[in-house]
């Protein structure tokens, strides 16, 4: 069976950490509020002084507002490294808040090819994550790296895998963030596309 470790970032009411029981993985909790960091600022930093890469097969790096179970988890996995893929993510359910179209449930799908997978709930394997783990904070907001990784991923695999729905359950509100360069995640996204010559 392969290990897992699941990064969880929450706030200082440490939202959404009651689902998981880590009965079969490991489980680590990021208090962006108390630390004062970002998401994936706050992974990077755990992964490097924990010498993390070396100890998991797969990470998956959840938001504390998706909702998912422990049966549902180890299905991902396993489903994960049925299909191969090195970057990937569950689908989102029709009652979900989504972003990105593309990560929607596809009814009578199990898996599917993709160039995309959301900085929302990402699973890696150890290989692919040694690989990107440097772009973790490129920016504070992390919008665009989630285009960053595919454009990176040369023979990477990237999948959604429609057999596991989970709910994102609030809206999004970090479009709205001012971060402490003063740029909004847009601008973020969009300076970050221009400097690895994604935007024309």
């Amino acid at each position: 069976m392969s290990k897992l470790a699941v990064i969880l970032t929450t706030n200082k009411n440490h939202e959404g950490v009651g689902q998981y029981s880590a009965m079969y993985y490991d489980l680590f909790v990021i208090d962006y509020e108390s630390e004062g960091t970002y998401k994936y600022h706050g992974i990077k930093k755990l992964i490097e002084e924990r010498d993390m890469l070396s100890q998991y097969d797969y990470f998956w790096f959840p938001d504390y507002d998706i909702k998912i179970n422990d049966v549902d988890l180890r299905k991902l996995v396993k489903l994960a490294r049925a299909c191969g893929f090195d970057l990937s993510q569950p689908s989102l359910s029709s009652d979900s808040y989504i972003s990105w179209e593309v990560t929607k449930n596809v009814p009578n799908s199990l898996t599917r090819d993709s160039n995309f997978v959301e900085i929302m709930c990402p699973l890696f394997t150890s290989t692919f994550l040694k690989e990107m783990l440097w772009t973790f904070d490129l920016n504070y907001s992390s919008w665009g790296l989630d285009h960053l990784w595919f454009a990176m991923s040369g023979n990477c695999k990237l999948g959604i895998i429609d057999g596991v729905q989970v709910t994102h359950s609030k809206p999004i509100s970090s479009h709205n963030w001012i971060l402490p360069n003063g740029k909004t995640p847009l601008i973020e996204m969009e300076d970050l596309l221009q400097e690895f010559g994604l935007r024309e």
